[in-house]
This record gives C-alpha cells, structure tokens and sequence, in this order.
C-alpha cells in the first residue's frame, strides 16, 4: 500500500514541477510581449499614454479565446475542456513514463 502513496506524491511532484514551468513560461511571454509593445510606442508620448491606458483599463474583455489547430474557439465551457484534456493526456503521460521507469516494488509481510 505504501507503493501506491509514494507513487502518488511522486506524480504530484512531477505535476507541479510541469504547472510552475508552464506558469513561469506564460509570465515570461507576456513580459517579452510587454517589452516588445513598450519599445514600439516610445515613439511618442501619446502612444505610450495610450498603451497604459489599455493595460490599467478596468474592463478589460474577459472572454476567453484559444486556437487550436488552427482553429478558434470562443466558447467557454468547449476551452475548459479542451484545457482538460489536455492536462489529463500530460498526467496520463507521466504515469506511463513513471511506471516505466520505476522497476516493480513487492511488499513483504
């Protein structure tokens, strides 16, 4: 039984490890993309104004888009499961790469 335990803090390791890189890459992103957008508009004072404006705009639009291959999708509840299946692939990958790799343990009583 205890196997089965370990097992198990071993995939949550292993999936927390894989969230906090994927977290840490969308940050990097969007502080690349801020950069980029910054140094295009320091042409002008007025540009730059604008482009703070846009970011400290209170209602900003929540809507949800994601492209995927190549197609787009706007729907919610169709992104959240899509994000779902997606992690669900990502787990399942790794308990099959885990219990390749992790030779059989027996118990003895």
């Amino acid at each position: 039984m205890q196997a089965k335990g370990n097992e198990r803090v071993i995939l949550w390791q292993r999936f927390k490890k894989v969230r906090n890189r994927c977290v840490n890459f969308v940050r990097r992103d969007n502080k690349n993309r801020l950069k980029t957008e910054i140094l295009s508009k320091s042409d002008s004072p007025m540009s730059i104004w604008k482009l703070v404006d846009r970011l400290n705009a209170k209602d900003c639009d929540t809507n949800v888009t994601l492209v995927e291959d190549g197609r787009e999708i706007t729907d919610e509840v169709e992104a959240a499961d899509i994000f779902n299946m997606h992690f669900k692939t990502k787990i399942e990958l790794l308990r099959k790469k885990s219990t390749q790799q992790t030779p059989a343990i027996q118990l003895v009583h």
